[in-house]
């Protein structure tokens, strides 16, 4: 609700895009990005990097996180570091895998160099950037002439090599939670369909013990978005598929869950409605 009131206000002043930073969690960057994307505007992502740019600041898995906001519609997605070099491997780690331009913000660490050789350094800084797929880059505290100059060397860089892979390729389907991606096909086993309540950790153990490769859940009320939110801890242990044929429901499941979900081509709704819920959280219809 706040995300989407700060959007709303910034759309109507007449910004022409959102640039969201300092989310530390998977959780945290997605409900900015639900809230903000509503005001209608690009809405870009900067997420906080762990240490030497392992992990996200809060913990979780980088690319797992960027799987699932990428398919929330965002218009680019990075990180922001006080020094370019920590966001690096995550950068690396994501080339392949994206579809929407990646970015870097970082501090001005040129302060105590002569004009020409910042400007040589941030050249030089973007140019290594756009190597890794970057396309925007922020520096935060320089001139105008060092921020011209990355300009310049990001605007001429040759694309990065390298093949892109797809992984909205149906002969592997991608599904995340905060911790990891899971790497499915057609051929999965769901487990029998389980309904939302406000403790499900132990039917959730159940289900992993089994051996089942998807955990089906069953969302027939709005109201079981919730018992979805809290059991989020829980849910990251197998891909989840969610099971609804009401649309308010299934809807509400997909916003609770902090995870690229699979929605189970069976629930009784219209095709076109269930790729439409489907879509807009980023979710995969099998």
């Amino acid at each position: 609700m706040w995300w989407r009131r700060q959007a709303q206000a910034f759309g109507a002043a007449g910004l022409p895009c959102l640039l969201l930073m300092g989310a530390r969690t998977l959780p945290e960057a997605r409900a900015a990005v639900l809230g903000a994307r509503e005001a209608g505007l690009p809405v870009l992502l900067a997420m906080d990097l762990f240490g030497e740019g392992d992990t996200l600041a809060g913990g979780g898995d980088i690319l797992s996180a960027f799987v699932v906001l990428q398919e929330l519609g965002l218009a680019a997605f990075g990180f922001r570091a006080g020094v370019t070099g920590i966001a690096l491997s995550a950068l690396e780690r994501l080339q392949p895998y994206s579809r929407i331009p990646l970015l870097s913000i970082s501090g001005d660490m040129a302060k105590a160099l002569a004009p020409g050789d910042a400007e040589e350094l941030f050249a030089r800084r973007a140019a290594g950037l756009a190597r890794l797929g970057v396309t925007m880059m922020g520096i935060d505290g320089a001139g105008g002439d060092c921020l011209a100059a990355a300009a310049r060397a990001l605007a001429n860089a040759p694309p990065p090599a390298g093949d892109k892979i797809n992984y909205l390729d149906r002969e592997e389907i991608w599904a995340a939670d905060e911790t990891q991606v899971y790497y499915l096909d057609t051929a999965m086993e769901y487990s029998p369909p389980m309904a939302c309540g406000r403790d499900m950790a132990d039917r959730i153990l159940e289900m992993e013990r089994e051996g089942w490769d998807a955990l089906c859940i069953r969302a027939d009320t709005p109201e079981d978005g919730d018992s979805i939110l809290q059991n989020n801890a829980h849910l990251a242990r197998l891909p989840v598929v969610f099971l609804s044929d009401h649309p308010a429901a299934l809807e509400a499941a997909l916003r609770a869950y902090h995870g690229r979900a699979i929605v189970d081509s069976r629930s009784a709704l219209d095709p076109r409605e269930l790729g439409r819920i489907a879509a807009q959280y980023g979710a995969v219809v099998l």
